[in-house]
């Protein structure tokens, strides 16, 4: 493959191999440069997480926990029915599924036999995500164990935002930071976190802002747009 104009490659997501096709060798090997997701493991890359600016995100102190936030792809991968299961073993929580995809029909008829106490909304554009999550208290993030480490990145916003985010073991911040979430893997773990959440909200006050704090110290976009500027000038150097 050839091409008169000068190209860069950016991954998002894992590769699949029956999807690469045969000029995919030398569509790489022509690029000026790739990059790519820090967990979609493709080889010769600069890891480039993808990442949003956190400063959008309003920081809200809830005087008490009611409501969690599944913001997600609705697909088997991402588990809504997890998230459903959790919601109704606790003991008074409600939560909502924001999203859609390949299952969000039956993800809509699961949620119709909970009595209300969760719903599935509509997805909203990116820019009103921030207002979305000042109104829940808790953001849930499931996904199965498709790598070693799975790369979230809601759960940068829901700890922006303030929310007390609870995770899987192979999310990314699970593995970085393990003390300023709740860490689950089966739905009575995750209906257990929110069982104490609703219970002990106050006492929850301090990781939340320590949360916040690591979020912004560690995945601010000036990080990943340094990166990329100092990638720029390195393939375009200026001639003046």
């Amino acid at each position: 493959m050839y091409s008169d104009l000068p190209y860069a490659m950016r991954f998002h997501s894992k590769l699949n191999p029956e999807h690469m096709g045969s000029d995919f060798g030398e569509l790489m090997k022509n690029a000026v440069f790739k990059i790519a997701g820090p967990t979609t493991h493709v080889q010769n890359t600069i890891p480039l997480a993808h990442n949003q600016d956190l400063s959008r995100f309003r920081y809200v102190e809830s005087p008490s926990a009611e409501r969690a936030l599944l913001l997600t792809s609705i697909d088997s991968i991402h588990e809504p029915e997890l998230f459903i299961e959790g919601v109704m073993l606790s003991k008074t929580m409600k939560g909502d599924i924001v999203g859609t995809g390949e299952d969000r029909d039956k993800i809509v008829d699961l949620c119709k036999k909970t009595d209300g106490r969760v719903r599935c909304l509509p997805p909203v554009p990116r820019l009103k995500v921030p207002e979305l999550l000042s109104n829940y208290q808790i953001g849930i993030a499931t996904v199965k164990e498709i790598s070693p480490i799975v790369y979230q990145m809601k759960v940068n916003a829901y700890m922006a935002a303030g929310l007390y985010t609870l995770a899987k073991p192979w999310t990314h911040i699970a593995t970085e930071a393990p003390d300023i979430i709740g860490i689950f893997t089966t739905a009575q773990d995750m209906a257990d976190h929110l069982d104490y959440l609703s219970e002990n909200w106050s006492d929850t006050l301090a990781a939340r802002r320590h949360a916040r704090d690591w979020i912004h110290e560690h995945y601010a976009v000036e990080i990943p747009r340094k990166r990329f500027n100092e990638i720029l000038r390195k393939e375009f150097p200026s001639k003046s």
